[in-house]
């Protein structure tokens, strides 16, 4: 199966539309345990909706002089409802019963907001793209920025790319990224929980249903887990990786500590080849499951922890059998198109 592209920009329009209504509404201080836990859990959906948010805020943030003037009206509405005794919701006077003095307060968080809504939502949303791979397909991404994306088997991702930023989203699988660097449009690969940020050229990440690994092959990257419950980035678990360097975050936030790996085995599927050093079978096995529709099963657990060596051809599965058979002394059954039996070899 051929990889598959699709433009989404109304779907991209419609989230950075809904990262607006949480933004002011969580800004206006009126949400409750409720909101916030309904805020969470849209955060949770869709990697995508935290770094739209993250972009509201930071954009809201920056309009200084609508804090104060949102600030004043909260004032004089908790000072109207005093007056008059009430506890009803602060409905302000018509404006033509009202000087301008009065409604600029007003007026001001109305502009503002409204310039904030339009600027955010008419900024030319850059289309979302997505691709996909098949068990056993590798396909390799040029993106306009010069950038290349390398994706394994079974991966699916999105690329979004913008005159302010450059986004990839990684649903599953593994690719390896190699960055055309540019200071003024940052390049963001979102894994799971984690951001990793590039600021060298070229790196591996694989997302596993539980944990993301992130090898760095050139330059340098940070990978940063944010806060589970405000979903801001520099939480503190922030780790910078150089070259040469690996580290694994799991589902849970943890963050591993820096260790060193070898790039000939972690790049070894760019060659079309799979290379083990004393890797237990059942690991081995689920590696290649991987790349191929076949099941590969084992009769006995005692198999699970026998040490494999070598190199394969991912394209070469008998090879692949036959090299166990014969430094392993178990024999590989065929039961059908989908299911490889593995057992001990009868002693004659």
């Amino acid at each position: 199966m051929r990889v598959t592209e699709k433009q989404s920009g109304s779907s991209s329009r419609s989230i950075r539309e809904q990262a607006i209504d949480w933004c002011l509404h969580l800004e206006s201080q009126e949400a409750n345990a409720h909101d916030r836990l309904g805020f969470e859990a849209w955060l949770r959906e869709d990697p995508v909706h935290r770094q739209e948010y993250e972009e509201a805020a930071k954009v809201w943030s920056d309009i200084d002089q609508v804090k104060p003037l949102w600030a004043e009206a909260r004032r004089r509405a908790v000072q109207h409802a005093a007056a008059v005794g009430s506890d009803q919701p602060f409905d302000p006077p018509r404006p033509r019963l009202l000087g301008w003095h009065g409604w600029a307060p007003v007026m001001g968080i109305v502009l503002a907001v409204c310039a904030f809504t339009f600027w955010w939502i008419w900024e030319a949303p850059a289309p979302m793209q997505h691709y996909r791979t098949a068990k056993g397909e590798q396909h390799t991404l040029r993106l306009e920025d010069g950038s290349t994306v390398v994706m394994n088997t079974d991966s699916a991702l999105t690329v979004q790319l913008s005159k302010h930023k450059r986004m990839v989203t990684l649903q599953q699988g593994e690719a390896l990224f190699t960055v055309s660097h540019d200071e003024q449009r940052p390049f963001t690969v979102i894994a799971k929980n984690g951001l990793i940020r590039d600021i060298g050229t070229q790196f591996l990440i694989h997302a596993f249903p539980e944990h993301v690994e992130v090898s760095v092959l050139e330059g340098v990257v940070e990978v940063d887990i944010p806060n589970a419950k405000t979903f801001t980035s520099r939480t503190g678990k922030l780790q910078r990786l150089a070259q040469g360097e690996y580290a694994e975050y799991t589902s849970a936030g943890q963050l591993s500590s820096v260790h060193a790996f070898d790039a000939e085995t972690a790049l070894a599927w760019t060659r079309q080849l799979l290379v083990f050093n004393n890797a237990p079978l059942e690991e081995v096995l689920k590696e290649w499951g991987r790349y191929r529709t076949e099941e590969l099963r084992l009769l006995s657990s005692n198999l699970r922890t026998l040490p494999v060596n070598g190199k394969f051809r991912i394209d070469h599965m008998e090879s692949f059998l036959q090299a166990l058979e014969e430094a392993l002394a178990i024999k590989a059954h065929r039961v059908n198109a989908n299911l490889i039996i593995l057992d001990r070899q009868l002693r004659s």
